[in-house]
């Protein structure tokens, strides 16, 4: 037995404990959720894909394969599924050692992408640096990085405030033309988030 490298993905289901212990959301709903992420596997048959769910968390663990760097389309969708349902998710994604299986999920990139769950400060999924060990078919350029050629290419852009990396949700959306379809959904989020000062602070730190 021992640790696999993985990229690994923490989401923190921002304002989901509170709906939890207030009943606005009930089991049934929640269930649904949770099977209708993991159902989005099926969508990609080739990639070795583990989900686990804990309190208001969740981690994905992609075995990362060169010929299939669009792994990013994933979170992408996930994310969209947690839209689905009004909620949002702040987290970290990181590449490193981690064993996770049906029952557990644990090892230094597990632990790192927790940790760097409360830099993101606000919702929205940060790329760690440890990702850009991870080689890509760059066509002979040896010297772009993991982060650098998805922020040049798609799913990723670089904040111009903190510099940091970070899923690009919003701009997906609108390639694939579904931003106006969750248009109402984000607005209702973002005014929500500015009149409760628990939603989006740090719930780990």
């Amino acid at each position: 037995m021992k640790y696999e490298k993985r990229i690994v993905c923490y989401f923190d289901i921002l304002g989901f404990s509170s709906k939890v212990c207030n009943k606005t959301i009930d089991v049934v709903e929640i269930e649904k959720l949770f099977n209708d992420i993991s159902s989005i596997i099926n969508d990609y048959p080739q990639d070795r894909i583990t989900i686990s769910y804990f309190s208001d968390s969740f981690v994905v663990s992609i075995f990362y394969r060169t010929a299939a760097p669009t792994q990013l389309e994933f979170i992408i969708d996930a994310l969209e599924k947690l839209l689905e349902y009004k909620l949002i998710a702040r987290g970290a994604m990181v590449y490193g050692e981690v064993r996770h299986t049906d029952k557990n999920v644990y090892g230094p990139a597990m632990v790192k992408a927790v940790h760097l769950e409360k830099y993101a400060k606000y919702p929205r999924l940060i790329l760690d640096e440890s990702l850009d060990e991870l080689p890509l078919p760059t066509f002979g350029n040896e010297s772009i990085t993991y982060r650098s050629f998805f922020n040049d290419y798609k799913y990723v852009k670089t904040d111009s405030v903190d510099g940091q990396f970070y899923i690009d949700l919003l701009g997906e959306l609108k390639k694939k033309k579904k931003l106006d379809k969750h248009k109402s959904i984000l607005e209702s989020l973002i005014s929500n988030g500015l009149q409760d000062d628990n939603l989006f602070e740090n719930s780990h730190g």
